[in-house]
C-alpha cells in the first residue's frame, strides 16, 4: 500500500509541475518539484543509503545523492517545460 501512496505522490508532484509550467508560474516550481522529489527518491532507496552508510563509503554516499539530485532537477525541469509547450498547443 505504502509503495502505490509513494508512485501517486511522486506523480502528483510532477502533474503539479507540469501545471505550473501550463500557467506560466515561476521557475522557482522547478526547484520545489526537484526538492520534493529528492527526498522521495531517497526515503525509497533507504536500503542503498543505508549499505553504504554501513561500510563507511563517502564516495558512495556522495554519488548515490548527486545523482538522485541530478534525476529530480532533470524530471522536474521536463515536467515544467512539458507544461510550457502544452500550454503554448492549447493556447493558455
Amino acid at each position: 500500500m505504502l509503495a502505490r501512496a509513494h508512485k501517486s505522490l511522486i506523480f502528483c508532484i510532477l502533474l503539479s509541475t507540469c501545471f505550473a509550467g501550463m500557467l506560466h508560474t515561476s521557475w522557482l516550481a522547478i526547484w520545489v518539484a526537484a526538492g520534493l522529489l529528492m527526498l522521495m527518491s531517497l526515503t525509497w532507496h533507504k536500503v542503498s543509503y543505508a549499505r553504504y552508510a554501513e561500510n563507511d563509503d563517502f564516495v558512495a554516499q556522495s554519488t548515490l545523492f548527486i545523482f538522485t539530485a541530478l534525476n529530480a532537477s532533470m524530471a522536474a525541469t521536463a515536467s515544467f517545460v512539458s507544461g510550457i509547450v502544452i500550454g503554448w498547443l492549447w493556447g493558455i
